[in-house]
């Protein structure tokens, strides 16, 4: 319960397209809660998104069956995947006037991307928020990198 949607055995492009078609349902839930995340800075902002997700979201991948929750579903089953961490704090940080980009990644032996965090844009300076590694603006190096602008 609470999934936006389930794919068994999915594509990389169909999880892509899910994590596009996500983006009006996460919005409007994401707008409501989005001030308990406002900082005193953008960077404060961001980092604030990435410490809720670090601190308060077991990590866990999905199997078999790839699972897109949405920003309530994410704070309400408190576990979820690389897709959901980044639908949340995109969702949240689009809706605090940052512009957001996917980052999709991969290892070098496969063109697919494995791993997608956001990276949030705001007066001319970028924020990576990926709560699946251990400190805030960081990068993981990763030889493949795709960029899937958020609309």
């Amino acid at each position: 319960m609470g999934v936006y949607r389930s794919i068994s055995n999915a594509t990389n492009l169909q999880i892509q397209q899910g994590l596009v078609d996500v983006q009006p349902s996460a919005m409007a839930q994401a707008c409501k809660i989005a001030p308990m995340f406002q900082g005193k800075t953008d960077k404060e902002t961001a980092r604030n998104v990435w410490t809720w997700l670090k601190t308060r979201v077991l990590y866990k991948p999905d199997g078999s069956v790839q699972k897109l929750r949405l920003p309530f579903a994410l704070m309400r089953e408190k576990t979820g995947d690389c897709k959901s961490f980044a639908i949340f704090a995109g969702s949240v940080l689009k809706c605090l006037g940052f512009e957001i980009s996917y980052k999709l990644t991969g290892g070098p032996l496969d063109d697919s991307p494995r791993h997608v965090y956001i990276i949030a844009r705001k007066n001319g300076n970028d924020y990576s928020v990926d709560a699946t590694i251990g400190a805030f603006n960081k990068e993981a190096k990763y030889s493949r990198k795709k960029m899937l602008k958020w609309r």
